[in-house]
């Protein structure tokens, strides 16, 4: 399902051998780069930089941004994802700031708020050279992670406005319908 094509190694998740698990009472503040696969269910407060797969649970909250190959999401995300390979929403996931991916799936139920942006083939080569520079050499690299304030929360729902009165039910009630003329042939 996940991986690079002609890479067998990394093709699917089962086969692939977990980096670590952050269970839902861990709390980290600042970047977190990693190579393979990480599951988060906890809180993350800051950018995640990935040559690899990231899952998150449905516990997870993210706040920043996900700079990855591959992104399984159940969890919570304030912030932007690139991902240069897939990005699955599954129906607990809600993330408010931009998609930019090379394939989406979103299943009903998920929420996402904001723009989503299909990578062109050389932005998703430029995406990923970034990564493996951002994780050779964090303090070299052209600064994919940015420290940045964090993403400020979406504004409530705007309230759908009340009918006016004058279309009560009863006045529309008495609405009749005229015919339509005949065609006159």
């Amino acid at each position: 399902m996940f991986g690079r094509s002609g890479d067998k190694k990394n093709s699917k998740p089962g086969k692939q051998v977990w980096n670590a698990f952050f269970a839902n009472s861990v709390e980290i503040e600042g970047s977190l780069r990693f190579s393979g696969l990480l599951n988060i269910d906890g809180h993350l407060t800051g950018a995640i930089v990935a040559k690899g797969m990231l899952v998150t649970g449905a516990n997870a909250r993210i706040v920043g941004d996900i700079f990855v190959e591959n992104l399984i999401l159940s969890g919570t995300v304030i912030g932007n994802i690139f991902a240069t390979g897939e990005v699955h929403l599954n129906h607990t996931a809600h993330v408010n700031g931009n998609i930019n991916y090379n394939t989406l799936s979103i299943v009903p139920g998920a929420v996402h708020e904001g723009n989503s942006h299909l990578f062109s083939e050389k932005e998703r080569i430029t995406l990923l050279d970034k990564i493996q520079a951002e994780l050779a050499s964090p303090e070299e690299s052209d600064a994919l992670v940015e420290e940045r304030p964090p993403v400020e929360a979406v504004p409530p729902p705007r309230k759908i406005p009340e009918l006016p009165s004058s279309l009560s039910q009863e006045s529309v009630e008495r609405i009749e319908l005229t015919p339509a003329p005949e065609n006159a042939s």
